[in-house]
């Protein structure tokens, strides 16, 4: 007699979304476009210090290519921020009719002018919950990138020096 171990069940969403129930319409159109596309993006913002003063850049990252796609810096985190890195994706994508973009809870995501210019291209807003940073973990992961690889070599005197450095990083990955 041989003794079989259990099968464990497969999940269909990650650990990070236990608990959190999507709309079936919403699910579709996730499993539309991964297969039609390959595009699954994720966002967030944070805040980069100089000596001059703060930037705040706002990033999209395709999860089925693992890169940027689109980013904004400002020197105020408002929703403009989030909208001009929303453009910027989908100028270097084209067609993102449908897609969903999974963000964290921050204003800028929140904001009306951020959901009208989803609505305007198409796509569809969908927030993680309060508390729960492993549904954003991959934006966390490139922050912490560019903490190591850009942030922490050098202080950086100037927003525009900030900038560029931060401009040369992204633009190769």
């Amino acid at each position: 007699m041989t003794l079989r171990r259990p099968v464990r069940p497969v999940r269909a969403m990650s650990a990070a979304f236990a608990g959190f129930q999507f709309p079936p319409e919403v699910i579709l159109l996730a499993v539309r476009w991964y297969l039609r596309y390959g595009l699954s993006p994720v966002a967030t913002t944070a805040g980069i210090q100089a000596d001059e003063g703060k930037l705040y850049l706002c990033a999209i990252k395709d999860l089925w290519s693992n890169r940027i796609v689109g980013y904004s810096i400002d020197s105020r985190m408002q929703a403009r921020l989030a909208v001009n890195a929303l453009d910027s994706a989908v100028a270097r994508r084209g067609d993102v009719a449908g897609c969903i973009l999974h963000s964290d809870r921050g204003s800028q995501f929140r904001a009306r002018k951020l959901q009208r210019a989803l609505t305007a291209h198409g796509m569809v807003s969908s927030m993680g919950q309060v508390g729960s940073a492993g549904d954003n973990a991959a934006m966390e992961s490139f922050f912490a990138l560019l903490q190591k690889n850009v942030l922490d070599r050098q202080r950086w005197a100037t927003r525009d020096q900030l900038r560029l450095a931060i401009v040369t990083w992204i633009e190769p990955t």
